[in-house]
């Protein structure tokens, strides 16, 4: 039997060292709000370090310092947030399902959202590192860092994405890597049609 307040608290910790059984707890447990939630914030995380990458390199443009601009990013990061982890958990539920997958879209979508916590300590460190620059002889140690977690957080993911299908973490990165052609395939053509469709909205 597994301790629901417990779990409210370990899930944090426990998915850094034991990603598949955390997540299979969580699925088990079905958890809908937090992985909203976590895109959410990964979404936001990523229009901040884009925000604070621009204010670097053009320091002298105030535009980019302007509350509505900067509204306008972190509510295009949440939109961001929520596409990820919609589209992606169907992305990944379509091409498990190829490999014999047994997960359901809950399933994915509970795995996808909580593989954006793991990248989201990724975000915040390089905003640290991106804010901090090479003071205090710490810029080359935390670039370390959040390389480490950087890639940490990848593995985390596949595992979690193998879990929610009942297969292993290898067949984790295979899903994945489906999704990418899949979506890439889907962009190609999109972008061959907009010529041919082009005349037929033109009016002459």
């Amino acid at each position: 039997m597994i301790n629901n307040k417990r779990m409210q608290i370990t899930p944090w910790l426990r998915i850094w060292i034991r990603p598949k059984a955390t997540i299979r707890s969580l699925i088990e447990e079905g958890s809908t709000r937090t992985p909203l939630l976590l895109a959410i914030f990964w979404g936001i995380l990523v229009s901040l370090n884009i925000l604070n990458y621009v204010w670097i390199t053009h320091p002298g443009q105030s535009i980019y310092k302007n509350p509505v601009f900067v509204g306008m990013m972190l509510l295009l990061g949440i939109l961001k947030g929520i596409i990820i982890l919609y589209l992606g958990s169907w992305l990944y539920l379509c091409t498990g399902k190829w490999i014999r997958g047994e997960g359901k879209f809950s399933d994915l979508k509970c795995a996808s959202g909580w593989s954006l916590y793991p990248f989201s300590i990724a975000l915040m460190i390089n905003l640290i590192v991106t804010g901090m620059g090479n003071h205090y002889g710490m810029g080359l140690f935390l670039q370390l860092v959040h390389l480490a977690v950087l890639i940490w957080a990848l593995i985390i993911f596949f595992k979690l994405i193998g879990e929610a299908h009942h297969f292993s973490a290898w067949k984790g990165v295979i899903t994945v890597v489906m999704a990418i052609i899949l979506l890439m395939i889907v962009g190609i053509v999109i972008v061959f049609l907009i010529p041919l469709l082009k005349p037929l909205f033109v009016t002459h």
